[in-house]
């Protein structure tokens, strides 16, 4: 069975694309420790985010265009990192009705 929400992040730098999934409440505290060289386990840091929820099978990287050109032309650029977006699913890939996904973008450390 899959666990979701599922996390992934598109970077538009050399790091590519990093898919997260969230541990049960039961497991976080002494999450079990992958076989796989290539997964690894990490605490994603507490931050907030700039959404905008769609629905059905939507291009990923259109959609955050359309976040990022409204969040500009609502004057927000200068708060935002640009840098990555992230999708956030809410249902297995095999539903095929009434999806939900948020499309974000992280808020830059204002200090």
């Amino acid at each position: 069975a899959m666990m979701i929400p599922t996390l992934s992040t598109y970077s538009y730098t050399p790091e590519g694309r990093q898919y997260c999934i969230a541990l049960p409440a039961s497991l976080q505290s002494n999450p079990p420790q992958p076989t796989d060289p290539g997964v690894t386990v990490v605490e994603k840091e507490e931050m907030i985010v700039f959404v905008a929820t769609i629905g059905g099978f939507p291009d990923y990287a259109e959609e955050a265009d359309k976040l990022r050109n409204r969040l500009d032309s609502e004057s927000r650029g200068e708060e935002v990192d640009f840098t990555s977006y992230m999708r956030l699913g809410y249902q297995s890939p095999y539903v095929l009705k009434n999806r939900q996904t948020d499309i974000m973008y992280k808020r830059k450390d204002i200090a």
